[in-house]
């Protein structure tokens, strides 16, 4: 990554398939640490993940239990993942400034980095990774418009992550800067 110059890897955290939780986080937390010891600027973002199976990094609680474990705390971060987190059971639609303000309490918006923009397929809390194009599913257009352009997303690197072909994205970031109609 360094010799290509990307800063940011935005990774999942992983599965914890037959072990307890906290030994799969960590893990994780000793895979980061070895790592960030080898690599001089690289950056992670964790990206929170929707709760299918034996996931971790599902809410806010696992993702800071990762976080604080690091050793370099300053080159781990968060990827807001919005069909990850709708389906993970947090309402981004209904009651974003609860989401974020949780998040602010447990982990700090200064470590959320990228937010992955895309719609869900299903229903909140169905903890079912399908994304959707944007204005497709259920979280919504509008919804969606108030992540990428609220305040306290600013300078956040964003992301569109749909099932679109590449040729087709264009069309959907149109629709987000308001130069199509939904």
């Amino acid at each position: 990554m360094e010799e290509i110059g990307l800063k940011t890897l935005v990774l999942h955290p992983g599965s914890a398939v037959n072990t307890p939780t906290e030994e799969a986080l960590t893990q994780v937390v000793k895979g980061i640490n070895l790592v960030l010891e080898k690599s001089s600027a690289v950056r992670i973002a964790l990206e929170t993940m929707c709760g299918r199976g034996s996931e971790v990094g599902i809410n806010f609680e696992q993702l800071k239990y990762i976080i604080d474990r690091v050793e370099r705390k300053e080159r781990v971060g968060v990827c807001w993942d919005t069909c990850h987190l709708y389906t993970a059971g947090y309402d981004i639609k209904n009651n974003l400034e609860a989401v974020i303000k949780e998040f602010e309490e447990k982990i700090g918006l200064k470590k959320l980095w990228v937010i992955h923009v895309n719609d869900s397929l299903n229903e909140l809390g169905a903890k079912i990774d399908r994304h959707e194009n944007i204005g497709y599913g259920k979280i919504g257009f509008e919804a969606l418009k108030r992540i990428v352009y609220h305040p306290k997303f600013d300078g956040k690197i964003k992301l569109l992550e749909t099932p679109r072909k590449r040729e087709e994205f264009q069309e959907e970031i149109r629709l987000l800067k308001g130069q199509l109609n939904p």
